[in-house]
């Protein structure tokens, strides 16, 4: 929990002070989700090769107490931070972009955005652990989120796309009162709720 805890607000502080400055952070956002979905497919297969290995050959060769107990949380952080990092920096980028859509509204905006997002994550969280688990045990629960950020990674990179061929806001810095369409910030919202 602290390593993906950590990682996170990690990933949040290395991103937050330049996510209103990144000319595209839509499109930034998007390589963030894939990347994550990315590790997420692979993750279990090198969770065992680095277990297996570690408790092979490196762990046994160390007394029990404070050594040991540094490996294996080593490990464990190495496992876990890079995508913990990169799902970290996926709030500020969304935050940015939604912002440059809706400049008008900052308060509200942000409201929702962070209310789909929570909302997204309870009910992954209920979902994953209350049904995929039992259903598919734990490499099915990483397939579906691996899977999960791809889809929302294509939307958020469909999105973007869409902002630089129109020479839409969600991309560049916008002047007072410029704004997105209805149906991009509502797709946004959803994009948001599901990738938690």
């Amino acid at each position: 929990e602290e390593a993906i805890l950590g990682g996170m607000s990690l990933g949040a502080a290395l991103i937050s002070r330049r996510a209103r400055t990144i000319a595209r952070p839509l499109m930034a956002y998007a390589v963030m989700e894939a990347v994550a979905g990315l590790i997420g497919l692979g993750f279990h297969d090198l969770f065992n090769v680095v277990t297996g290995a570690a408790y092979q050959g490196l762990l046994p060769g160390l007394a029990s107490g404070p050594m040991r107990t540094a490996a294996t949380w080593s490990i464990a952080a190495l496992l876990i931070l890079p995508q913990s990092i990169l799902l970290g920096t996926t709030s500020p980028l969304m935050s940015a972009a939604v912002l440059r859509l809706a400049p008008a509204a900052p308060g509200r905006v942000l409201g929702w955005l962070y209310f789909t997002n929570s909302l997204g994550a309870a009910i992954g969280v209920l979902i994953a652990g209350f049904v995929l688990v039992e259903r598919t045990g734990l490499p099915g629960v990483l397939a579906a989120a691996a899977t999960a950020n791809l889809l929302v990674a294509l939307v958020a990179f469909v999105l973007a796309r869409r902002a630089v061929d129109a020479g839409d806001a969600a991309e560049a810095p916008a002047p007072t009162g410029a704004g997105a369409s209805q149906s991009q910030r509502r797709l946004l919202l959803w994009a948001a709720g599901l990738t938690a």
